[in-house]
């Protein structure tokens, strides 16, 4: 991460600098993460998605013509074997939707959204996938009524579970503590 910091001051400078959006640095940037999600290594996958972030972050209009090509790469990989590039495609959802909300709601937002609800089923996700989708909500505005009655159904569930964990916890220490007097 503190390389993906690095390529992010480095894009605010060039950005700043150059006076066109086509730069002979941010192509070059755009076609080595390109071919890094081509590769069989997790980390040099992660390094790509982390440097996709950046470019769509502190690129400017740059991605522009690569956004719907990089978005449909970037959710392929929401299935991939690693949990750390799994992870990745998850917090740089809100990064699409951040960058062209509008090509995002027309073309990413139902297979996006598919992906953070199922994500919030599983535990170790859950966290992430709340963030997430609070990320996309700000970005999207009221494209994201269509999702509300999933999301307030996975809330629910959610604060069920951590009651009776709470609840379950509780009765334990206590069974512990009566049995420990004895």
């Amino acid at each position: 991460d503190l390389a993906a910091e690095l390529l992010a001051a480095c894009l605010d400078i060039i950005t700043s600098r150059e006076r066109q959006s086509k730069t002979p640095f941010l192509t070059k940037i755009l076609q080595d993460a390109q071919a890094g999600l081509k590769s069989a290594s997790a980390e040099t996958i992660h390094g790509s998605l982390l440097t996709f972030r950046e470019l769509l972050l502190h690129g400017g209009m740059f991605m522009k013509d690569a956004y719907v090509e990089t978005a449909e790469a970037i959710l392929k990989l929401r299935t991939h074997r690693d949990v750390l590039v799994r992870k990745t495609v998850l917090t740089l959802i809100p990064t699409l939707a951040l960058y062209d909300t509008q090509t995002f709601s027309e073309y990413f937002m139902h297979k996006a959204m598919g992906h953070l609800l199922e994500q919030l089923q599983k535990p170790a996700e859950r966290s992430t996938a709340f963030i997430a989708i609070g990320e996309v909500a700000s970005s999207v505005g009221s494209e994201m009524k269509q999702f509300l009655e999933s999301i307030m159904e996975q809330i629910k569930a959610g604060l069920m579970s951590y009651a009776q964990a709470k609840l379950y916890g509780a009765f334990l220490s206590s069974h512990i503590q009566s049995n420990s007097v004895l």
